[in-house]
């Protein structure tokens, strides 16, 4: 018969070889009592339970998965409050509510670690655990899908649990709806209207703002009154030593409409790129899924998945997700045929979503030029990289008639063909390089 406590410890043992890294507060708040049906553990205070409880499913399915064949049974836990919870909501003011809009899932013990992101998040670590004052800002930016938005709320989370921190997570679409609404209900000539909105932010501990290229959208419009707001905001906190999260798809230099005072702010701290997952990232994460969600997929398809989505964590999550549901509904066995049938699915779907004005998007992004100016005549070579990357991968990324290529840019066929010929045959390495980039951020 085996002791709840040594059940316990062996449990605990195991998690760090997946990925999961409970706090201390565990170690010292949670105590194994019984060990029957369930297994029972009784938890002294409010924020363990909130950990234990968002972990665990999770913790369950790796437990069972690990000693089922040594207990013959599964493992169920079974959480016992011994602390009291609080419930006179309605006698606390108003004014000390407050919404942290942070997600209780997104944590550093369940976000995987790689070159790709390594960097980040060891500077996520120091913040944190309040050793990274230096750090801040801290500026969080990579393409979309990689975890930006995990790793600075896994901060948030982290700072408020540990340090009892006030924190708070916005979207800058969010900040700037609402600072609109503040203004226009105020009226523009209120003084009271900037102290009204700005008074959610003043008491804070760490400010974390996403999707911050979207300021690029309202920056520099008519009086410009979002970006002094936002300046005002961040200046008040940057001032008082408060750390400030910043999560965007580019790095400053690239956001447009943006004052050199903001852009300063932006630049005065620390940042860190998230890049694509590199081949052993993609496997921990498949197999962290798949053990996770009882998913019976050997080693070598694991591989094989890893190899052939060459992707975001996002499209890689979607692609595991489908194969459980099919799994589930059509109790099919995951094999290779399965994997490669939604594999070329998704393929053809990349490609007929792909169009020439994704393609235009991209390398106008990657070059930091407009349309206009790879549309036009200019010979110079900042133009000239752009237009034959943009040339060459509608011709081999999307298969487009040379024809077609020619009405685009306004040239005849044998103008394109000889453009495309030369990237072809090129010794430009930079250029094949950046062609291939943006290839691998479009998916052809």
């Amino acid at each position: 018969m085996f002791e709840p406590n040594q059940i316990w410890e062996a449990i605990k043992n195991i998690l760090p070889n997946n990925n999961i890294k409970l706090s201390e507060d565990i170690n010292k708040n949670v105590k194994a009592k019984d060990f029957e049906d369930y297994l029972v553990l009784e938890v002294l205070d409010k924020d363990s339970y909130l950990e234990l409880k968002s972990l665990k499913e999770k913790i369950e399915r790796l437990a069972t998965n690990q000693f089922k064949p040594l207990i013959q049974k599964n493992i169920c836990i079974d959480l016992v409050k011994l602390y009291e919870e609080d419930n006179k909501v309605d006698t606390i003011k108003q004014e000390d509510l407050f919404e942290s809009n942070l997600n209780p899932e997104y944590r550093l013990n369940n976000y995987i670690v790689g070159d790709n992101n390594m960097h980040a998040y060891g500077l996520a670590t120091s913040i944190a655990n309040v050793e990274g004052a230096d750090y801040s800002p801290l500026l969080i930016y990579g393409d979309s899908g990689l975890g930006k938005t995990h790793l600075a709320q896994a901060i948030g989370n982290e700072y408020t649990r540990e340090h009892k921190k006030k924190v708070k997570y916005m979207t800058a679409n969010t900040f700037t709806n609402e600072w609109l609404a503040t203004y226009i209900n105020y009226g523009n000539n209120s003084q009271n209207n900037p102290f009204n909105f700005r008074k959610q932010f003043q008491d804070l501990d760490m400010l974390i703002i996403d999707d911050v290229q979207f300021f690029e959208t309202v920056f520099g419009r008519g009086e410009d009154k979002t970006q002094k707001e936002f300046y005002e905001v961040f200046n008040m906190l940057y001032e008082k030593g408060k750390p400030i999260i910043l999560i965007s798809d580019k790095y400053p230099d690239k956001f447009q409409n943006a004052d050199e005072r903001l852009r300063t702010r932006f630049k005065s701290g620390t940042s860190a790129e998230l890049r694509l997952p590199d081949k052993s990232v993609r496997m921990s994460m498949i197999k962290n899924y798949a053990e996770t969600n009882n998913l019976d997929i050997s080693d070598e398809l694991i591989a094989y998945i890893s190899d052939e989505l060459e992707t975001n964590f996002r499209e890689i999550l979607g692609v595991m997700k489908t194969l459980k549901s099919k799994v589930k509904f059509f109790e099919k066995n995951i094999d290779k045929d399965l994997i490669d049938e939604e594999l070329n699915k998704r393929e053809k779907k990349r490609k007929e979503e792909i169009t020439k004005e994704k393609v235009m998007d991209e390398v106008c992004r990657y070059y930091n030029i407009n349309k206009e100016e790879i549309l036009s005549k200019k010979r110079t070579s900042d133009v000239v990289k752009p237009r034959d990357a943009f040339r060459f991968i509608l011709a081999k990324g999307l298969n487009m008639e040379i024809g077609k290529i020619g009405k685009i840019l306004n040239t005849d066929h044998s103008a394109v063909s000889k453009a495309i010929k030369k990237v072809e045959e090129t010794t430009d390495k930079e250029l094949k390089a950046d062609i291939a980039q943006i290839r691998i951020k479009l998916g052809v």
